[in-house]
């Protein structure tokens, strides 16, 4: 189909047919999303105070710490100033807590009709149980910046829309940027002039190292939920050593999510998998994805 002979019609029906697939797809990972958190939030308290993640075998890069680079970021800014104001948005409304009262009756129901028989003291009312669910976030971002990202800004772009979203929510989202070649960059917690804007895309990839070390970080966190979103533009080079970590991770009570832009099939390394065609139909969609993780994250 994408040999010389065929058309722009035929290559144009076909990347249609495909995003409406991929779209599909994308639509019952992330429905998956609340019960997988929900399974995954009881094992946080339970490997609290147990071991750690541990070094995994195979080769690795170096842990590079980054320092903020303003004027690489004040450039991508431009470009990422649209997902800022959209997503910045979304964190300010699910941060607000949500609040709702449960009345009980004394055979253990819940029953919402029971107001009248509270009010009046009547003896069959048990309880009135007031819960709040909060956002209460630790989020790893990690970027795929080895060399076939090269001459694109799309990863640099979301990286910097990201950063800036995040830079006020500290109280509420415990966040860190990594990104990976051959070595792990950390770029540290959101803050201005977030160096992981500049860092140039070059070499091979290494995706176990650096879901490795980004899993560290969310190990160390407190926060009720925990979440690394993966961000590549193609398969890993060693699934075998990434579906390793990634198991590490989810025993740990830790999601991982990867995203796939321009890749149609994978080897199912990460528990959900978001493929999209291009960076075009990701960026239209960031948002809603983003807004679906942080109503799923609140506790």
């Amino acid at each position: 189909i994408y040999g010389s002979k065929s058309g722009e019609n035929m290559r144009k029906l076909f990347a249609q047919a495909i995003g409406k697939r991929l779209a599909k797809r994308r639509k019952q990972q992330l429905a998956t999303l609340p019960q997988k958190m929900q399974q995954l939030s009881k094992r946080i308290a339970q490997a609290r105070g147990g071991g750690g993640i541990g070094a995994g075998g195979g080769a690795k890069g170096n842990v590079i710490k980054v320092d903020p680079n303003p004027a690489a970021y004040a450039s991508m800014l431009i470009q990422a100033r649209p997902h800022v104001n959209r997503l910045s948005a979304i964190i300010r409304k699910l941060s607000v807590p949500e609040e709702r009262v449960l009345r009980g009756l004394d055979r253990g129901d819940f029953d919402i009709n029971a107001l009248p028989m509270l009010a009046a003291g009547m003896p069959g009312c048990m309880k009135i149980e007031f819960q709040q669910r909060k956002l209460d976030l630790a989020l790893a971002l990690l970027m795929d910046i080895s060399g076939s990202m090269a001459h694109k800004t799309d990863s640099h772009v979301i990286a910097t829309a990201f950063n800036e979203a995040l830079i006020p929510s500290k109280r509420n989202i415990d966040a860190r940027l990594f990104a990976f070649h051959e070595d792990v960059f950390d770029c540290g917690p959101p803050q201005p002039g977030n160096g992981i804007a500049g860092l140039v895309c070059d070499k091979g990839t290494l995706e176990y190292y650096g879901v490795q070390v980004a899993g560290e970080f969310l190990q160390k966190s407190r926060k009720l939920r925990k979440v690394l979103i993966t961000i590549c533009d193609g398969g890993p080079a060693y699934p075998k050593k990434v579906k390793q970590e990634v198991d590490k991770l989810l025993a740990m009570g830790i999601l991982p999510i990867r995203i796939l832009i321009g890749v149609h099939a994978s080897p199912r390394t990460y528990p959900v998998e978001l493929m999209f065609n291009d960076w075009n139909e990701f960026h239209s969609e960031l948002d809603q994805f983003f807004a679906v993780v942080l109503r799923v994250a609140r506790a």
